[in-house]
């Protein structure tokens, strides 16, 4: 059974979730019926003290079966599973005795409304809570909706839910998320203890809820008029925050409104309905078809990593080195080091290596400040780099990642001596546009390098091309694919092309943004359109962000390679002229320096020649559609194997607005007809850059969509 009942000590009973042959407690069907027999066993007959709610896995529950939330394919059949399991949860709330959940480790979506149906919360300090349902474009709908503000109050609850933040163990405590936190090897003990307590407290079974230390539900006090201002004002800040496209976060508030009226069945029955309404929406379909896709992708390339893992025995951990110390080195060193990884950092001289280290030691700082990392572990973190000069460090190294500046010669050169060096490991570049073939041809095996190209800030973006040269050996590419899952990553296979595919698509949008602006379209215009598409920010900015000298460096990789089909513009040569970089700089197309950046268009009008045109920005067409056919060129030669691919790396590379569900999927919901006949339309007006490739017009006319509208198959959890 995945929830069974063990017997009372000292008249505590525990029931202990341990869901058979998986390594997760995941909330299932079969779950809670077992967690409903369960209860009726303690309804007829009630232990004397109470119940502790416990894990018989090192975590408590990562959420609830997406598999569950995908089969809905009605309001009725929706209404009815959240019905369900707040039933359920109210059994559990409404037992006749002192109940405490005893959580560690993960304790997400379901699993954490488990957790709030008991009186009191006892949190292990390895423990992470969240309701992270938002993100799958929905809201908790087992009562957790309606129990989380009772509990912590207004903000808290629109916070933790609204944002689907993780809180560690301490933030949860301080915002009432739970009631006490304490080592793991005690948590069971603590929780059993917790419960004598409550039981000597209120002999009569029933345990008052938890309540957040002067909170009480202020918002639900006042006048009519003055909950109806406090709830529009907040409703209006998650519509921003969310720039409109989600519907989850606004219902939240509403669920939340419900929840401080003081009519438990009001609230729960509006939880059912705004879920439903969610649930069913295009909204959620997109955000859950992304996450199954994701967890999909997780078995994706299995023969290559298979044979990287059957070539380390025992799973022994990769020894690591890194030739460059500038950002995006640095970054990669205290990725691998923060995944237990030790790692040499190797650079020329002892400037750069310090700057690298001050860089590792600030990102670690500010994870230990943000509570993700004891004091301790951090320093742990800084101690697995291990910084220098002597190219003879890098000898014992299974994996030798090359991140220096993007220029072929050096990069040759850099890869021979490491080669020299450590015969024995397999390299990677982290090149984002140069030929990983060009590069192979100075080693002395070219079958041991690809190519591992992170993206910026390495940290924080999920995605690595994992880049493939003709040469290759299968063990070279097993290996680098084993090692971005390693350092928790999303490895998307690509060929050795020119710009590989993220890089690619993504010029050929900020190309076109370049070219509106050199016809005189707005800055601010260009850019605000984008982030009313759904991008996280314009195509201008993200210019700066880059870096102009290394968009300009991958620009003519590019234009060299597609000549005509790139766009064609002069702006960021004459920028760079002028001392424009971008944001390193403090100025490029913004100006940057303490506080929001300001669009410099003066300034730039003053040597581009032509004033800022206050015109509305073009539609989205002349920006995306040639994105859409230059992915669909990237799978006509190879470049990526699958339109899930594609998807899935401009939603974790570029950040395409996983609303839209990924770039070739939002393209079959525009209809492939009306997107092949507008890039004709924009080749004839603007230029034949915009020419639809013929294997986008073959699919137009077959009406063949790049991915078939359904959800991906896959179990996952929320």
């Amino acid at each position: 059974m995945p929830v069974r009942l063990e017997g009372a000590d000292g008249g505590v009973a525990v029931v202990v979730f341990d869901l058979p042959g998986s390594k997760v407690n995941k909330i299932t069907r079969d779950v809670l019926e077992a967690l409903d027999q369960v209860l009726g066993r303690l309804e007829a007959s009630p232990p004397e003290l109470g119940v502790v709610f416990t894990t018989g896995k090192d975590h408590f529950c990562v959420g609830a079966d997406v598999a569950l939330i995908a089969a809905l394919s009605s309001r009725q059949e929706a209404l009815e599973g959240s019905r369900r399991g707040q039933e359920i949860f109210a059994r559990l709330a409404g037992l006749p005795c002192a109940t405490v959940a005893a959580v560690r480790g993960t304790c997400l979506g379901g699993g954490m409304e488990w957790a709030l149906a008991c009186d009191r919360i006892v949190a292990a300090e390895d423990a992470r809570l969240a309701l992270p349902e938002v993100r799958l474009g929905i809201l908790p709908a087992w009562g957790g909706s309606q129990r989380l503000p009772r509990r912590v109050g207004l903000g808290p609850a629109v916070e933790i839910m609204a944002t689907g933040r993780t809180l560690d163990a301490g933030k949860a405590r301080s915002r009432g998320m739970v009631d006490a936190v304490v080592p793991p090897e005690r948590l069971r003990h603590e929780a059993a203890d917790l419960v004598r307590r409550l039981a000597a407290d209120h002999p009569g079974g029933r345990v008052p809820p938890a309540r957040r230390a002067g909170l009480v539900g202020w918002a639900a006090r006042g006048l009519p008029p003055a909950r109806s201002l406090i709830f529009s004002r907040v409703r209006a800040e998650v519509i921003k925050r969310s720039g409109g496209h989600y519907p989850a976060p606004p219902a939240i508030v509403e669920c939340v409104r419900a929840a401080l009226a003081g009519d438990a069945g009001a609230g729960f029955a509006r939880e059912r309905e705004l879920f439903a309404d969610l649930v069913l929406g295009e909204v959620s379909r997109e955000l859950v078809g992304l996450f199954l896709l994701s967890q999909q992708a997780k078995g994706w390339y299995a023969r290559e990593t298979a044979a990287a893992a059957e070539a380390a025995p025992g799973g022994a951990a990769p020894r690591v080195a890194v030739l460059g110390a500038g950002i995006m080195g640095a970054g990669i060193a205290h990725l691998a080091a923060s995944q237990g990884l030790t790692v040499v950092l190797r650079d020329i001289a002892r400037a750069p290596l310090e700057k690298g280290m001050d860089h590792i030691r600030g990102e670690v700082r500010r994870k230990v400040e943000r509570g993700k990392l004891t004091a301790a572990e951090g320093e742990a973190v800084v101690a697995r780099v291990r910084p220098s000069e002597d190219l003879e460090a890098i000898r014992d190294a299974d994996i030798v990642i090359e991140a220096v500046v993007e220029e072929m010669g050096l990069k040759r050169r850099v890869l021979a001596e490491a080669a020299a060096a450590a015969p024995g490991a397999v390299f990677a570049s982290n090149t984002s546009a140069l030929s990983l073939a060009g590069m192979a041809s100075a080693l002395p095996e070219a079958g041991r390098l690809a190519g591992l190209h992170f993206f910026n800030p390495v940290e924080r973006m999920p995605l690595v091309e994992v880049v493939v040269p003709p040469g290759a050996s299968p063990a070279t590419v097993g290996t680098l694919l084993a090692l971005a899952r390693r350092l928790g990553k999303v490895p998307v296979r690509v060929a050795d092309a020119p710009g590989f595919l993220v890089n690619r698509v993504l010029s050929i949008y900020l190309g076109e943004a370049l070219s509106l602006v050199e016809e005189g379209a707005g800055i601010a215009a260009v850019d605000a359109h984008m982030r009313r598409f759904g991008m996280p920010m314009g195509p201008l900015e993200l210019l700066d962000q880059i870096g102009l000298d290394v968009a300009a460096k991958v620009t003519e990789t590019l234009g060299a390679a597609f000549g005509d089909r790139m766009p064609a513009t002069t702006v960021v040569p004459r920028m760079l002229a002028a001392g424009r970089t971008g944001k390193k700089g403090g100025l490029g197309f913004y100006r940057h320096g303490q506080g929001k950046p300001v669009p410099d268009a003066e300034g730039l009008a003053a040597f581009l020649g032509s004033p800022p045109d206050p015109r509305p920005a073009p539609a989205t067409d002349r920006l995306v559609y040639p994105m859409i056919a230059e992915a669909a060129r990237c799978l006509e030669e190879r470049v990526v194997a699958s339109a899930e691919e594609v998807d899935l790396a401009m939603v974790m590379g570029i950040g395409w607005p996983p609303f839209r569900g990924g770039l070739l999927r939002w393209a079959d919901a525009e209809g492939l007809a009306s997107v092949v006949a507008a890039l004709e339309r924009l080749a004839r007006e603007v230029g034949p850059r915009f020419a639809p490739p013929g294997s986008l017009r073959q699919r137009a006319e077959r009406g063949e969509p790049f991915r078939p509208h359904s959800l991906p198959a896959g179990d996952g959890v929320d």
